[in-house]
């Protein structure tokens, strides 16, 4: 499987490699059998991927895939009003925005 985000991560699932915090401190080592006990250290501990043994084939994005989309007005002005108080001229904001959007697009597609 490669890198999963944490929530696509399932009890039963092998570490491919170390397992460690924002910090580098480490949480479990490669090799490790995963239980729902990890996984709530790892979400409490704010990691956000793992490394997992498995077949290389993507995993399936939950949220659905949002390439062929079509985002809305309302879809933007959603995520404005997410993100009211950012500095809307900034690069990395204008980029959060845009991906919120097709993500609220998504969901709406998807019946969520």
């Amino acid at each position: 499987m490669g890198v999963i985000r944490l929530e696509q991560a399932q009890p039963g699932m092998e570490l491919a490699s170390d397992a460690a915090d924002r910090n580098g401190q480490l949480l479990a080592k490669a090799g490790k059998e995963l239980s729902d006990k990890e996984l709530r250290l790892f979400k409490a501990w704010g990691v956000l991927e793992l490394d997992v043994v498995g077949d290389d084939t993507p995993a399936e994005d939950p949220q659905g895939s949002t390439e062929n989309l079509v985002v809305e007005p309302q879809h933007h002005a959603a995520a404005r009003e997410r993100f009211k108080h950012c500095d809307m001229d900034h690069p990395l904001v204008a980029l959060l925005l845009e991906e919120c959007a097709r993500r609220i697009a998504g969901r709406e597609n998807n019946g969520a």
